[in-house]
């Protein structure tokens, strides 16, 4: 209850924003059951600008930022995330506040010599999904061009280790009816090669259906997905278990947390991109956040009564909108 009381309150702290950042919404895969369209590319300069004044009006104030990149695929705009990054450290650096910064990418080119370069703007958080051994993976993750992808993520894992670099990398291992064995062999594979190295972790998500264009993703039977994921937590031992105690804030419903996408729309959620509801704002050129107050607080809607199902995914049973919305020009 401490631990779950301790989150509640860091998610309401005004000394603590996290930023996610759509450098570029165009990507180098085509997974099947991705359920972005692709439609927006590399973030513009002048948006670019306008996140690093926000920055700049809102680090003194904080004691810790979280930028997180997201996309699309991040790692195909560095210099989009080198602009904002280089910026939000040394600023960060100049008022002695903690930089949390992290990215979601495929791994593709997530090279020793990139993320050098990406570790010394303070990125060291990565999270990069997996999709069972090769012959599954590559038949759900796969290039534009429809090649496989497995090798060359697999390799830079890798050479990764290889490395003296400080980084934390999450192995997102999706499951579905399909590559159940092969992901149970996967993880064998990962016990193997990256059990003693700290700076690797597995975390297994069943695949859902998010709106895509592929409507027949295998999803795991609900009457038997309990079972199916015990039995691969069972496989990574002590490494995969949690304590029930635990909270799952999404950062949706956290006050202080906000998506800019690559043209300058202020959302809350990473998977609801093309509903109305999730668009709360617009960032101004002037580092200002023009709000939809209304359309926030249905967001956050879980701490009036303290709902942990509403908290851990405030997207599910979105109530409808009612009245007039209300419009704030802010500085968080």
């Amino acid at each position: 209850m401490e631990h779950k009381t301790r989150k509640l309150l860091a998610s309401l702290s005004e000394q603590y924003f996290e930023l996610i950042i759509y450098p570029t919404e165009k990507c180098n895969f085509r997974c099947i059951y991705c359920y972005e369209s692709f439609d927006l590319g590399k973030m513009p300069f002048e948006l670019q600008s306008s996140i690093k004044t926000l920055l700049s009006n809102n680090i003194p104030r904080l004691t810790t930022l979280s930028l997180s990149f997201f996309g699309g695929e991040p790692t195909l705009a560095i210099d989009v995330i080198s602009n904002i990054s280089g910026h939000a450290s040394k600023m960060c650096k100049l008022h002695n506040v903690k930089l949390v910064g992290s990215m979601t990418t495929n791994g593709y080119k997530l090279t020793p010599e990139l993320m050098n370069e990406l570790v010394d703007l303070g990125i060291t958080e990565y999270q990069i999904s997996l999709d069972g051994t090769r012959e599954a993976h590559d038949s759900t993750r796969v290039t534009a061009s429809g090649n496989g992808t497995f090798s060359k993520i697999w390799s830079n894992l890798i050479d990764l280790q290889a490395s003296y670099l400080q980084f934390n990398i999450v192995l997102r291992v999706h499951v579905t009816s399909n590559n159940f064995n092969s992901v149970k062999q996967l993880l064998l594979e990962i016990k193997e090669q990256f059990g003693n190295d700290t700076r690797f972790n597995v975390f297994i998500k069943p695949i859902e259906n998010l709106g895509g264009s592929n409507k027949h993703i295998p999803v795991l039977n609900k009457n038997s997905r309990k079972s199916k994921m015990g039995e691969l937590n069972d496989i990574l031992a002590s490494t995969q278990k949690a304590s029930k105690d635990r909270l799952k804030l999404c950062y949706a419903s956290r006050v202080n947390s906000f998506a800019v996408r690559a043209d300058g729309r202020i959302q809350k959620c990473t998977v609801k991109l093309e509903d109305p509801n999730n668009t709360v704002g617009q960032l101004n050129t002037d580092g200002t956040m023009e709000l939809d107050t209304n359309k926030l607080k249905k967001w956050m809607r879980g701490y009036s009564d303290g709902d942990l199902t509403v908290l851990s995914c405030p997207a599910n049973n979105f109530p409808k909108n009612q009245g007039v919305n209300s419009i704030e020009i802010v500085e968080l």
